[in-house]
C-alpha cells in the first residue's frame, strides 16, 4: 500500500528582471521515500526578501525533505516547521 501524505510544495518560476520568484502547489509526497528532514534556511531567506507568493503567513517556516530515488535521491521544499513536517511524514 502507498503511504501518501498531502503537503504544500514552494517551487521556483522563471527569474524576472534579476529575481527569483516561487509559487505554491499540494504534492502527494510516499512516506516511504524521505531520507531527511532539514530547516530550509535559504527559503526562509528569499522569503524575508519578497519572492513568495503574498498570501504566506510573515512568520511562514520552510522545510527541504530529501527523498529517495531508484538511482538517485532528490529533495523537495515545502511549507512549515521542520518539528510540523516531520509529524505529518510519520518521522518524529
Amino acid at each position: 500500500m502507498v503511504n501518501l501524505v498531502l503537503l504544500t510544495e514552494v517551487y521556483k518560476l522563471r527569474t524576472t528582471r534579476g529575481k527569483q520568484r516561487y509559487s505554491l502547489r499540494e504534492i502527494f509526497l510516499n512516506r516511504d521515500h524521505v531520507i531527511t528532514i532539514r530547516e530550509d534556511k535559504r527559503l526562509s531567506e528569499e522569503f524575508a526578501k519578497g519572492y513568495m507568493p503574498i498570501e504566506l503567513d510573515e512568520d511562514q517556516s520552510f522545510t527541504k525533505i530529501v527523498l529517495s530515488g531508484a538511482s538517485a535521491s532528490s529533495g523537495v521544499a515545502v511549507i512549515g516547521t521542520v518539528y510540523a513536517v516531520a509529524e505529518k511524514v510519520g518521522k518524529r
